[in-house]
């Protein structure tokens, strides 16, 4: 059976986050952790428009965005780590890739390998 995929490629910048310790934070107060998401979505919403980039992917309380340059992505980072400092129990861990990516349906391909480039290149920038 061969069925025609669509796979569209796209370079694009790729900026993954996470929550430090966030698993234990749910595990000790759910209601809280929830809380923490929800601060979380309201420092990104309008940070994603200012720098054109898409939320492509909600893993728990990890992200995975796209934009079209890495300055934007930068400049996304730096500006949502700088709220998130203000926030207790908010610590973000960021990281920042360059590469093309594979779109099938919308949807990106291949997160588990685009993660592993992201925290494992040399080339890869982790703002803290």
């Amino acid at each position: 059976m061969n069925s025609e995929i669509s796979i569209k490629r796209k370079l694009s910048a790729i900026v993954v986050t996470d929550i430090a310790g966030f698993t234990s934070l749910s595990g000790r107060d759910e209601v809280f952790s929830i809380e923490i998401l929800n601060k979380q979505k309201n420092i990104i919403t309008p940070l994603i428009s200012k720098y054109n980039g898409k939320l492509q992917k909600e893993m728990g309380d990890g992200l995975l965005f796209t934009f079209d340059t890495v300055t934007d992505a930068i400049r996304f980072s730096i500006d949502f780590q700088n709220e998130a400092k203000n926030i207790d129990d908010l610590n973000l861990r960021i990281g920042i890739h360059e590469g093309e990516i594979n779109f099938i349906k919308n949807d990106i391909m291949s997160i588990t390998e685009i993660v592993y480039q992201l925290f494992l290149s040399r080339d890869t920038i982790l703002l803290f």
